[in-house]
């Protein structure tokens, strides 16, 4: 009697582990696995499918489009957004997708540019010169890509036209730069 009675308790217990594992790992691989990696910072989610690219910093510094150039070599019209960030944070993936540059720009400094689905692409400049992605690799939505760079990076030399520490982010969507924040609402 004491074996039947064992036998139940474990049998009880089967599909409760089952329903466990599948809600915590099969769902979220139904549903995009990429949104269920957390990486211990806040992260931003938003209807548009995209990421916040700087976890715990919201602040922007410099909007899209006309503005007075702020330092010699930066435009007055800015394809992007500018993000207070402090050097060394975390710069995630907006959306997955394939490392199309990673590397040295006059203009954007260390930079990195993704292409996603949809006729979308993205652009964080301004970087930490270790980045941690490389041309042709695949990665995922809030896949940690790099850091906030510093102004100045090796040999004295501006990170790009900027004027202090910061992420410039930019969207394209068919080749043409649109303002990132209509995604982040």
């Amino acid at each position: 009697m004491d074996d039947i009675i064992q036998y139940f308790k474990y049998a009880m217990l089967f599909p409760i582990i089952v329903v466990f594992l599948v809600s915590i790992i099969i769902i979220p691989l139904l549903f995009n696995a990429n949104y269920a990696i957390q990486y211990g910072e806040q992260n931003y989610y938003f209807s548009s499918g995209f990421i916040w690219p700087t976890p715990n910093f919201t602040r922007i510094s410099s909007p899209f489009g006309r503005r007075n150039s702020p330092t010699q070599g930066a435009s007055s019209y800015h394809k992007g957004i500018d993000i207070a960030a402090n050097q060394g944070s975390s710069v995630l993936a907006i959306s997955s997708g394939t490392v199309t540059f990673a590397g040295w720009s006059s203009s954007g400094g260390y930079m990195i540019i993704i292409e996603h689905e949809n006729g979308f692409d993205s652009r964080y400049c301004h970087l930490g010169e270790t980045l941690l992605v490389t041309k042709g690799q695949k990665v995922y939505a809030g896949q940690t890509i790099a850091t906030v760079g510093p102004k100045y990076v090796s040999g004295g030399r501006l990170n790009g036209a900027t004027t202090g520490v910061h992420l410039h982010l930019g969207i394209r969507k068919d080749g043409e730069f649109v303002n990132p924040l209509q995604f982040f609402h």
